[in-house]
């Protein structure tokens, strides 16, 4: 009868491992959906535009119709622009880091088993 108990409190622990495991992947898979989605807007569309804006500005600047600040501005938002892509492709990572770590991937040196 106390080998059952303790069966039944070993399968409910993991079980419960199980789950933790589970939700640990879900959560991990999602942040890492939504970095990649942010980083794909960025390349695909606010680092570009930032760009070509820092661009027209500087010529409207260097023909005299623009102001310095306009050009200081244009460039303040590419900088932010890039330091936005930095923190997605970080957050990306971290949640690939945590993804193979709920997997049993530590990082490290494969086992001798799976070299051969």
């Amino acid at each position: 009868q106390e080998a059952d108990a303790e069966l039944a409190v070993a399968e409910a622990e993991h079980r419960a491992l199980l789950l933790d495991i589970e939700r640990e992947v879900i959560e991990a898979l999602a942040r890492e959906e939504e970095a990649e989605h942010d980083l794909e807007v960025l390349d695909h569309g606010v680092l570009p535009a930032a760009t070509q804006s820092v661009t027209a500005i500087r010529n409207s600047y260097e023909a005299n119709r623009a102001s310095f600040l306009a050009l200081l501005d244009s460039a303040r938002s590419l900088a932010e622009a890039r330091l936005d892509r930095i923190d997605a492709q970080a957050r990306r990572d971290a949640a690939r880091a945590d993804l193979a770590r709920a997997l049993g991937d530590d990082g490290g040196p494969p086992a001798r088993e799976e070299l051969k």
